[in-house]
């Protein structure tokens, strides 16, 4: 009997620890390491680990300790001092041994995500279609320079925490200072006239968190943020879905790993009593010395469901969860404000209403209705070169379907697994 019942609880805990790991994981593989020989439109980056002297320098480790590092290759002919860098993405943890993440820092500290000792020392790109070396692929910056950030540190590239954690760190900000001092060591950084900081998720949450920093190092270049997804907005969670809110989440963040923000917001009226406030591109913002061009879902599946707690199950919208959905969606519009209202030189913006997360940019199927088709990437090439837009002088690209239609899934170009059929009458209330 008592060996039935220890049978019976391993092999609950084994289906526990199993689930925990497959919720995480499958928003953390995004195919950073997964290209092969003979895949279309490779590029091949390689790794640069920093050395024991730039650890120390610039105190730059993964979770477990090990050097971080990066990924790169060098521009040519007319393109050689422009970068295109790529900040991966996958969640975020907390490694203060009494917060309930650190066991998902614990795991990730196993993986690539936490540790770079079984980085391979060349990767073969695309991890996005923006760093492909094929022309045809890459029409506009297969020729320059690329830096690839593989994410090992789970603190959305904001860490600055030095210390030990129980055995872990979490020094995102380090990583990108030590990115741009080797960069300098190699007489790069200070020929740099033009970088695109680029991240989708998490890393899309690092390149709002950082491209003002990396201007101010490079202040002779013109920086750009990039972020894809990584627009998240402090709003309260699902009803008695026992999450987490936004500002609770980001507090911890800012608190345990001692986080950088941007020194603008940091410094104002508005969030100096709060400054983790200044970890959310939609407060900080304002505070921006860099051009930005932000590609976000308006029902960006990750916040909604993964963070704030909505009832997705099996990939069905329930009619109870139909309010809070629609009240999600126009508070992220809401704060996409400034950015509209920012010059067509500043700032551009590409937001579908799609019940997904990170929009791939060179994806034909997904676009803004009424722009003729336009890919991301396209849309953001237009407005980086000022290119006229046949459907957008200003290029701003919010999907207009959420004023003509009362369905949530108004826009036929999204292919998203999410069955809204509950919701898509216009009725239906939060619980």
């Amino acid at each position: 009997m008592k060996c039935v019942l220890l049978v019976g609880l391993f092999s609950l805990l084994l289906c526990c620890v199993s689930a925990y790991i497959d919720y995480h994981h499958r928003y953390d593989d995004d195919g950073f390491f997964s290209a092969k020989p003979g895949d279309a439109g490779l590029q091949i980056l390689d790794l640069h680990l920093f050395s024991a002297a730039e650890v120390a320098q610039y105190e730059a480790k993964c979770i477990d300790g090990s050097p971080a590092g990066f990924y790169f290759s060098l521009g040519s002919g007319e393109n050689a001092t422009k970068w295109f860098w790529y900040l991966q993405g996958g969640g975020y943890c907390l490694a203060e041994p009494t917060h309930p993440d650190v066991e998902y820092c614990t795991f990730r500290r196993n993986t690539t995500f936490g540790t770079s000792k079984n980085w391979p020392t060349v990767l073969l790109g695309p991890p996005a279609d923006f760093l492909s070396s094929d022309p045809t692929l890459n029409p506009d910056y297969h020729t320059w320079g690329k830096i690839a950030i593989p994410y090992c540190s789970g603190d959305l590239y904001a860490g600055q925490q030095t210390k030990s954690l129980n055995g872990m760190y979490q020094t995102g900000h380090n990583i990108i200072t030590g990115v741009l001092g080797v960069m300098r060591e190699a007489n790069l950084l200070d020929k740099a006239t033009e970088m695109v900081i680029y991240g989708e998720s998490a890393g899309g949450f690092g390149a709002t968190i950082n491209a003002d920093y990396i201007a101010k190092t490079a202040p002779q270049a013109i920086i750009t943020a990039f972020p894809n997804g990584g627009w998240f907005i402090d709003i309260p969670v699902y009803p008695n879905s026992n999450k987490t809110s936004w500002a609770d989440a980001m507090k911890a963040l800012y608190n345990i790993t001692n986080a950088y923000v941007n020194q603008g917001c940091l410094s104002s009226s508005e969030y100096h009593a709060q400054p983790w406030a200044c970890l959310l591109a939609n407060n900080s913002y304002a505070h921006w010395n860099t051009r930005a061009f932000l590609a976000q879902n308006i029902y960006d599946t990750e916040q909604m469901e993964i963070q704030d707690g909505v009832p997705i199950p099996n990939n069905i919208l329930g009619s109870q969860s139909c309010s809070y959905v629609r009240s999600y969606a126009a508070k992220t519009v809401a704060t996409f404000g400034e950015v509209i209202a920012s010059s067509a030189h500043q700032a551009g913006i590409f937001a579908p209403a799609c019940f997904i997360h990170v929009i791939s940019p060179a994806s034909k199927g997904i676009h803004v209705p009424g722009n003729n088709g336009v890919t991301l990437m396209q849309s953001f090439s237009d407005w980086y070169f000022g290119r006229s837009s046949p459907v957008s002088p200003d290029y701003k690209l919010v999907d207009p379907c959420l004023k003509t239609s009362s369905a949530l899934s108004c826009n036929p170009t999204c292919s998203s697994p999410v069955n809204t059929k509950a919701c898509d009458g216009g009725g239906g209330e939060s619980s």
